[in-house]
């Protein structure tokens, strides 16, 4: 499965990135998840995004996975405002840290509205949380 990432069709290789969730648990499955925030195409980073999530969401033993993480924080400044807007509303997932709120404070003045909307809710949340 993980050869497929190499398909010349984004949609394809979204799906694929979404399905390796199940395989995520294998170093080289998950190696793959993270090397797809890199790809071109925003719908695969999207479904990146979702991808880290599931496996934050679904498994404790990736609760202090810094490469999980760390691909998150970088999604928030993607060129798509769309993969900004839903790696910030994505925090929800993680616990709050200093890098989190800071990721999403950078983000309260990005061009896009829904971008800096999904950073206030978001940060709001983990604000809360913290008290």
């Amino acid at each position: 499965m993980l050869r497929h990432l190499d398909n010349d069709n984004s949609f394809a290789r979204a799906s694929i990135v979404l399905s390796l969730f199940r395989f995520s648990n294998q170093e080289e499955v998950l190696y793959a998840i993270l090397s797809s925030a890199n790809d071109p195409n925003y719908e695969v980073r999207l479904a990146t995004v979702e991808t880290i999530c599931r496996i934050r969401y679904h498994n404790d033993r990736y609760a202090t996975n810094n490469e999980l993480f760390d691909t998150l924080i970088m999604l928030t400044t993607d060129s798509s405002a769309e993969v900004r807007a839903a790696a910030c509303r994505a925090f929800w997932a993680f616990d709050s840290t200093p890098e989190s709120i800071e990721a999403l404070t950078n983000r309260l003045t990005d061009e896009d509205q829904s971008v800096r909307n999904a950073a206030e809710e978001e940060l709001s949340k983990l604000t809360n949380e913290s008290e």
